[in-house]
């Protein structure tokens, strides 16, 4: 190996350890799962407002060892404690309830069971209902016009404009996305011939998700397709506009995507010798992009929740001192004071709801720089071994 090889390759060690041993070990993060009702085996968190409020949904299992009944309720944590929200009055014994989004006033999106009473055969759709203080409200009977056969709503802004699927009565069984507001009605956002879903709606009444297999933006009653081509899904919107979800890349795999305005971003991957799938779930104001990556035929094994920061792809694994057995899958939501909520899995396959709470970030330029030096060095290993090695990426992949 040359002089300057080896003086490229000693800087890039250094830098990876100097580096390296912060990003793998340090607790940049405070894990906590969160408690579960008496009856719950399981449990999901699907979403964080501001003052920290998670809601989801907790389970009982039904082939536990306990006697509890199969039982599916949304609940809200709040101050330490899992509240119950229950489901819609009158509704069958064995119905279920699962929380979705949160406000920052603390109103609760979801859906709930509402049939009094479940025959054999009889299919119980999910209605739309929203909790605050105690109360809860029917929204799919709300917002449904004489031309609805189901409504369903997924998120829900503070001026109280919610966004899902409206399926007609005299339709084709296709959904087609809708918006509804107490004051602006229903609102069918495609044509009857369309078929999609809104997933979400900021602040300023932008809508995202999906028309006829496209990721589409939706703003003062124009739909806009955004870049990526068939079988985009847009997941997620800031105030400042910023959009992610998922886009295929060349080879046909599924990618956590960032939409600035016109442009689409394929975020980077975790480094792996393995196909690997990825998605973005949500993005919070300073930019911060949390999802989840998955080597392909591994299971919960090969499942990450993943934060990108700055381009960065970074294996939230990595970010907390204590597991004590959990291994974090997914992460579905970031507030602003970058806290982050999702679902772990222990060996026994169990699935419960965390939340991870910032205690030091470090900077940008710290993954930049591990990144760059494991660059450096893998590049002046592979040129005197003469064989390809494998390096991680250090910027993401615009599309144009």
């Amino acid at each position: 190996m040359s002089k300057n090889k080896r003086a490229l390759a000693g800087a890039g060690l250094a830098l990876a350890l100097a580096w390296g041993p912060m990003a793998a070990h340090a607790a940049n993060y405070q894990l906590q799962m969160l408690s579960l009702p008496d009856w719950a085996d399981t449990s999901g968190a699907m979403d964080i407002n501001a003052s920290g409020d998670v809601v989801g949904y907790a389970v009982a299992d039904p082939f536990s060892d306990t006697d509890t009944p199969d039982r599916l309720r949304a609940v809200l944590w709040s101050k330490g404690s899992a509240i119950e929200l229950g489901v819609l009055p009158g509704a069958h014994p064995n119905a279920v309830s699962v929380g979705l989004d949160i406000t920052t006033s603390g109103q609760v999106l979801g859906l709930s069971s509402h049939l009094p009473t479940l025959d054999d055969g009889a299919y119980d759709e999910a209605h739309s209902v929203l909790w605050h203080q105690g109360s809860i409200q029917d929204l799919s009977v709300a917002a449904r016009t004489a031309n609805t056969s189901m409504l369903e709503f997924r998120r829900i802004n503070d001026q109280g404009l919610a966004v899902g699927y409206h399926i007609a009565a005299d339709g084709m069984g296709s959904g087609v996305a809708a918006s509804w507001s107490e004051s602006g009605g229903l609102t069918l956002l495609g044509s009857e011939f369309s078929y999609g879903i809104a997933r979400d709606v900021n602040n300023r009444g932008v809508i995202v998700g999906e028309d006829n297999g496209w990721a589409t933006i939706w703003h003062n009653g124009v739909a806009t397709m955004l870049a990526g081509g068939l079988n985009g899904a847009a997941y997620d919107i800031n105030e400042g506009g910023l959009v992610v979800g998922t886009a295929l890349d060349e080879q046909g795999l599924l990618r956590a995507a960032l939409w600035d305005k016109d442009s689409l971003t394929l975020l980077n991957q975790l480094p792996s010798e393995f196909s690997t799938l990825s998605g973005a779930t949500a993005v919070n104001e300073r930019g911060e992009v949390v999802g989840y990556s998955e080597r392909i035929g591994e299971g919960p094994d090969g499942m990450a929740a993943v934060l990108w920061r700055d381009g960065v792809a970074i294996d939230l694994n990595t970010q907390v001192e204590t597991f004590d057995g959990w291994r974090l899958i997914t992460a579905n939501g970031i507030n602003d004071a970058g806290q982050v909520i999702g679902e772990a899995t222990n060996a026994a396959g169990v699935r419960r709801a965390f939340v991870l709470t910032p205690t030091s970030i470090p900077e940008a330029s710290t993954w930049a720089s591990m990144s760059l030096g494991l660059v450096l060095m893998c590049g002046v290993l592979r040129r005197q071994r003469g064989r390809t090695a494998p390096a991680p990426a250090v910027a993401d992949t615009p599309v144009a």
